[in-house]
């Protein structure tokens, strides 16, 4: 002990004082010891034992004066050795008391600890868990809700989609030529007027529609409106060039009540024949295209969505459809219907602007703008309107 750090606890008669703690890993311990007979040098002998050992019993009498522990547990040990001659009568008893320190990971607050912070992450994941099941099942709630607004949107355009009064004008028109004996018009106009019911009826029970069914039932409804409208005008419908109107699709009932509301405060207004453009395109160039028939000021006054640059956007591209009149303009459209019904609004169009901005918040992008037509003389000359919606192709 002495030849050792633990010097400082060697006693006067060679024993350990009390209180010696050795680290866990200082479980390696020798004891030396000796007994003098001076009568019978060469018969004393030996035995010893260490309390708090597994066996704890006095060893055999042997002539060895020295004893080895390898590897003793953590605890508290007291080693004892006696010595004789005749093996009947032994020596008092030397002691020396030691104790071997708990390694770390073998200590009480050790193990709390451990136990604490391994707690502590069953119960994060398992927070964690629970939040991020409650994000997916968030997400589904707000993907119904989403799909469940734009249903009901579809239910509530099938019902506004053709205005009461274009009804009631178009049968009305019909009406007349019935009672001035024009039989022959009144059948073609009643024909008309039933395909194009039939159309937007099976139109509307479906989710998507072509580009030409689309287009077709646009330009039968603008025939009955030029039957019914009492001031002339004219239009034309324009296809994509690159692409085949059969094989694209966008939803049905989205775009006649622009076109009913270029006719009914557009060209409705015009001391002069008035015209509307109806033209789609593919993958168009961001922002107005002047065409020679005027600039477009770009003082839109309801977004969905900015723009996206020609191709950029979800799926290949987007499908564009810009509705022209030649118009007396926004502003003058609406102080003539506030004079005519004051606080009307289109429930129609608003039902469709709900459904781009439903759109807008699902996976799908829509963009809607408004811009005034303005004349070489700098005049409004009219409203462009341009839808802008996911390019879908069905080969």
């Amino acid at each position: 002990l002495n030849e050792t750090a633990y010097a400082a606890w060697a006693s006067d008669d060679g024993g350990i004082r009390d209180g010696l703690e050795l680290e866990w890993n200082k479980n390696h311990l020798s004891f030396e010891f000796r007994a003098v007979d001076l009568n019978h040098p060469n018969a004393v002998r030996y035995r010893w034992k260490i309390d708090g050992a597994v066996t704890a019993d006095w060893s055999p009498l042997t002539a060895q004066t020295s004893v080895n522990f390898a590897g003793l547990s953590p605890g508290r040990y007291t080693f004892q050795v006696q010595a004789t001659s005749d093996g009947e009568t032994f020596t008092a008893p030397l002691y020396a008391s030691f104790s071997v320190k708990k390694p770390i990971w073998q200590m009480l607050w050790f193990r709390l600890s451990v136990g604490i912070v391994l707690l502590a992450l069953i119960l994060g994941l398992f927070r964690y868990r629970v939040r991020q099941i409650r994000r997916i099942e968030t997400a589904k709630r707000e993907r119904l809700e989403v799909q469940n607004r734009l249903l009901q949107l579809e239910q509530k355009a099938l019902q506004l989609q053709m205005n009461p009064h274009f009804i009631f004008n178009a049968l009305n028109s019909i009406q007349s030529l019935v009672s001035s004996g024009d039989a022959k018009s009144a059948k073609l106009e009643i024909n008309a007027f039933a395909k194009l019911m039939r159309s937007i009826l099976s139109n509307s029970r479906r989710q998507t529609i072509s580009l030409k069914e689309e287009a077709e039932t646009l330009e039968q409804y603008l025939r009955i409106e030029q039957f019914c409208q009492q001031n002339k005008f004219g239009f034309s419908i324009s296809m994509p060039g690159d692409l085949d109107p059969e094989e694209i699709e966008l939803p049905p009932m989205l775009l006649q009540p622009f076109v009913e509301n270029a006719v009914i405060h557009g060209v409705s207004h015009l001391q002069y024949e008035g015209k509307i453009e109806i033209e789609f395109r593919v993958n168009p160039a961001p922002g107005p295209s002047p065409d020679g028939r005027g600039d477009v000021a770009p003082n839109a006054t309801f977004n969905v969505a900015s723009p996206l640059p020609s191709g950029e956007g979800p799926g290949v591209g987007l499908l564009e459809c810009r509705i022209r009149d030649n118009g007396v303009g926004r502003e003058k459209a609406a102080m003539l219907r506030e004079e005519r019904r004051p606080g009307h609004s289109s429930m129609a169009l608003e039902v469709t602007r709900e459904r781009l901005d439903a759109m807008k918040n699902g996976p799908d992008y829509a963009a809607l703008e408004y811009y005034d037509v303005i004349n070489k003389e700098g005049k409004v000359a009219g409203t462009q309107v341009v839808i802008r919606l996911p390019l879908r192709l069905n080969y």
